[in-house]
């Protein structure tokens, strides 16, 4: 290969950037349906944020009295990590069961025979999954 203008020592052909700037080009897509998909259902995006603040009224509110405060620790304060890390892994659950949906409706296949790397599929799902569990936990009522 002959180097260009653009081919500096130390930094990658031209050819590689292009091959790189695709592959963050089709996570970036992926990552795009994936939070366009979460946003278009109304059911799932209100289950999203009525299930957290249901586990911390039931159980909190609910259970708090049975077991009260000790130590100046309050139970609904011990309650609530496990109620982010049961939104966040709910969230993950959907995720997955949303690439079940996709080979069901057959876009799975679509997006698999299409001339672009798996791994920057993968990557797309999981951004897409990990961004809209992220936004989930950091809005917890506190």
């Amino acid at each position: 290969m002959s180097a260009t203008a653009l081919d500096l020592p130390g930094l990658p052909l031209a050819d590689e950037r292009e091959s790189l700037a695709e592959e963050v080009r089709t996570v970036g897509m992926v990552w795009e349906r994936e939070a366009i998909r979460f946003f278009r259902t109304r059911a799932r995006i209100a289950s999203s944020f009525i299930q957290p603040v249901l586990f911390l009224f039931v159980l909190g509110y609910g259970m708090s009295t049975l077991v009260g405060t000790t130590a100046g620790f309050d139970f609904k304060k011990f309650l609530f990590p496990g109620i982010v890390a049961m939104t966040v892994m709910s969230t993950a659950i959907s995720s997955a069961i949303s690439i079940v949906w996709d080979r069901e409706f057959g876009f799975l296949h679509e997006m698999l025979v299409a001339p672009v790397s798996r791994t920057a599929l993968v990557f797309g799902k999981t951004l897409g999954g990990a961004s809209i569990a992220t936004v989930q936990g950091t809005i917890m009522p506190d």
